[in-house]
This record gives structure tokens, sequence and C-alpha cells, in this order.
């Protein structure tokens, strides 16, 4: 058995290729990595529940499944791809069609926002270069 960098996982390999990481209580669990590998998928879990952040918690062969904290959820896209299908899922929930097209407007006003944002912030199109600072005199106010 080897341990994982999360001190909480011990490696232990199973059958037809298959290598699990798990927790004190026996639970499929991995901070690293993926938790299961197998010879056609990878899965993603945090103390017994599908979990990933960064990705899609199963990758397998033809599917690809996003989880959080063992419900299928993804925000930025399908949580479920397969064989060329797509479907959405927030908080372990189906979402019908209005509700993606919804997220989809919401994705897009989000990246506009966002680009409008990082222009404000500069004010600029180009580079300036300050040459001198000059310290502003405070002129007394007419009353």
């Amino acid at each position: 058995m080897a341990q994982s960098e999360d001190a909480y996982s011990v490696k232990r390999q199973g059958q037809r290729g298959y290598t699990f990481w798990e927790d004190a209580k026996g639970n499929n669990h991995r901070v690293d990595g993926p938790a299961v590998e197998g010879p056609q998928s990878k899965e993603w879990f945090w103390h017994g529940l599908r979990h990933r952040e960064d990705g899609p918690a199963v990758e397998a062969t033809a599917s690809k499944r996003w989880y959080r904290m063992g419900k299928l959820h993804r925000e930025d896209g399908p949580a479920v791809e397969e064989n060329g299908q797509k479907f959405w899922y927030r908080n372990g929930k189906k979402m019908m069609p209005e509700q993606v097209v919804a997220v989809l407007r919401k994705i897009e006003d989000e990246k506009v926002q966002a680009a409008e944002i990082a222009q404000y912030k500069t004010g600029l199109d180009h580079d300036i270069k300050v040459r001198s600072i000059k310290r502003l005199e405070k002129t007394p106010r007419k009353t």
C-alpha cells in the first residue's frame, strides 16, 4: 500500500487493472488525483462522494460527468456528455431546455461584463509612460 500526498488516502490494487485510493473509513478518496483508475476510466472522489472542482469527476471512453459533492452539477456547461448527447444538471436536478438557454445567456453576459470591466480598469487601449510626477498645490477656497 502506498501513501498519497493527501495524508488520509491509501492506495490499493483491485482486480482487472483498477487502482483505488481510500480514506481511513474505506471510502474512495483522493485529493491529488483520481481515487479510482481503471483501464478506460478515471473517477474523482471526496470521502466517498464523486466530486471534482476543476473538471469532470468521471472520465470514461465515451463519456464525461461533472459532480459536486456526489450530485451531478456543472455551472458552465452540460454535466453529462455521453455518446454525443449532452444533459444539463444543477445540484443533482436535471434542467429543462429553457433553463439551459437562460444559463447560456447568463454565461455570455458574464463574459461580456468581465471584458467591459477589464477595459474600464485600464481605461486605455494602449500603454502610457509617465515622465515625471508633479505635486499638486492646494489652492485656498474663496468663500
